[in-house]
């Protein structure tokens, strides 16, 4: 399977890869851009604002500012989501603002979008939660979700095939496919099942999130152990790096898990993989 993605361009200007969520003044963060876009950046930018360069070079190196309509033109062109844009907005306003209550609650509406954008829900675009009831049943043990995916595959699989390819007994698939059946999950055609909805996830706070990630821990390191010809990929380490080296870092395997989510959705449906990722400070500041 060929992991591809595209970078979106328009007018020569790259979407994002300056995080501005790491930036409370827009034009510090206009300064990292600008360099990161390289050589007629300013006239670029300049061009999707309708403002004239030296104007825009002022603003970068004075106290001058963009106006609040200059900061919507220009985060309709190099900003990807309505979230990034607002941000930017407020940003703008925040510079510009001279009253301290009105700058304060600028600050704490940034800091609540920033909040928000952490969500890894918003970068793969799940929005969807399963009710409590069946939650519970499906993220009780690992199989639930895997007999969901499986019957995702582009093949007709009966209970018995899906039995052997998980390596499950028959009673418990067949009574696990009845559930997921009237949860809406999954479909029988004749003898066979099929995937019939899904893209659903846990929210950070929910109780059962814990255990659905150490059970799929669990899975990837059993399958590891028992050396199969395909081990895919596995690696730990406990590494020492610098804070600023660490709010990087992660953003990078944010956009790895949001470049595979998008792969993932249109990629032909011929084997169920389980991708796991930790990447955490296991000391407080």
């Amino acid at each position: 399977m060929l992991l591809h993605y595209t970078i979106i361009c328009y007018n020569n200007i790259r979407m994002k890869k300056t995080n501005i969520y790491q930036y409370s003044d827009y034009k510090l963060w206009l300064s990292d851009r600008l360099q990161e876009e390289g050589h007629g950046a300013i006239t670029r930018f300049a061009k999707a604002m309708d403002c004239q360069r030296s104007y825009f070079s002022q603003v970068l190196t004075s106290y001058a500012h963009l106006t609040p309509d200059q900061a919507f033109k220009l985060g309709q062109v190099v900003l990807s989501n309505d979230l990034e844009r607002k941000y930017f907005s407020y940003m703008v306003d925040h510079s510009r603002a001279r009253d301290r209550e009105y700058r304060n609650y600028l600050k704490n509406e940034m800091d609540q979008i920033a909040k928000e954008s952490g969500r890894l829900e918003k970068s793969v675009g799940r929005d969807q939660q399963l009710v409590e009831s069946s939650a519970k049943f499906y993220y009780s043990a690992w199989y639930w979700s895997a007999l969901h995916i499986i019957t995702s595959l582009d093949q007709q699989l009966s209970a018995q095939q899906i039995s052997q390819k998980l390596n499950l007994e028959y009673d418990l698939v067949i009574n696990c496919l009845l559930q997921l059946i009237q949860y809406g999950l999954v479909e029988k055609k004749g003898a066979f099942y099929k995937y019939k909805s899904g893209g659903h996830h846990l929210p950070v706070e929910s109780p059962l999130l814990p255990n659905f990630h150490s059970m799929w821990r669990t899975k990837a390191i059993l399958q590891f152990a028992e050396r199969k010809e395909d081990l895919g990929l596995h690696f730990t380490v406990v590494q020492s790096i610098s804070k600023s080296d660490f709010r990087v870092f992660k953003e990078e395997l944010r956009d790895l898990i949001e470049r595979f989510s998008k792969m993932a959705e249109p990629s032909k449906p011929e084997v169920v993989v389980n991708f796991n990722l930790d990447f955490c400070k296991i000391t407080s500041d």
